[in-house]
């Protein structure tokens, strides 16, 4: 009988779980300001983060920004980055997106227009339980009139913290009083219903088998 309920179970996890693409970290910023994120400011900026087992492979990102001075009159020029801890001169990996394309929230900081990004990325598996530094860069060079400035949250001084550097060579330095506004997606595993389903239905066989056994 412990067998077949082993069997049962076994079964259930086998069949009943699936991946699909879903927030595996969120930053959590209330985004109520904006850093610049830009070579022409010129500055760049990263943010911490760790992910859990299970939860560890990355395939998409999502993040707000503004636009200083004026409405963007050319393309963004995105580059993602991913450095280890503490952020190092050398991104384990960089991704140029360009211009991925942005929407409006409906939410003004200072009277700009903030704009939500997202974008999927070729999967990466980093290592659970881990401080990763993940940079998010618009270079508007050319762009004449506006500045890109990734969304964010400002705390009172000593909480949070962003790494700060004025070029790509130059060493990362801490800020205190920010958190960045980004999400991080990629396969979670969610139980499928039919498989729930056959799952239960074996279960209530079993107890019928029992209670033949028992009469």
């Amino acid at each position: 009988m412990k067998n077949v309920l082993r069997s049962l179970i076994a079964l259930g996890l086998l069949w009943g779980v699936a991946a699909h693409a879903g927030v595996i970290y969120e930053n959590s910023a209330n985004v109520n300001i904006a850093v610049f994120s830009d070579p022409n400011t010129p500055q760049f900026i990263a943010d911490d983060f760790s992910l859990r087992p299970g939860l560890n492979s990355i395939t998409g990102l999502r993040w707000t920004g503004v636009y200083a001075s004026d409405t963007p009159t050319a393309p963004d020029n995105f580059r993602i980055q991913l450095f280890g801890d503490v952020a190092g001169a050398t991104p384990i990996i960089s991704w140029f997106i360009g211009d991925p394309g942005r929407t409006d929230t409906g939410i003004d900081i200072f009277s700009d227009d903030l704009f939500s990004y997202s974008v999927t990325v070729p999967p990466i598996i980093l290592a659970p339980d881990t401080t990763f530094w993940l940079s998010i860069v618009n270079d508007t060079s050319a762009d004449l009139i506006s500045n890109w400035a990734w969304g964010s949250q400002v705390f009172d001084f000593g909480d949070g913290g962003i790494a700060v550097r004025t070029s790509e060579n130059s060493p990362w330095f801490l800020s205190l009083g920010f958190a960045q506004d980004f999400t991080i997606s990629g396969p979670v595993a969610i139980p499928e219903p039919e498989a729930i389903v056959l799952l239960a239905l074996g279960l209530l066989g079993l107890l019928r088998y029992r209670r033949l056994q028992q009469s």
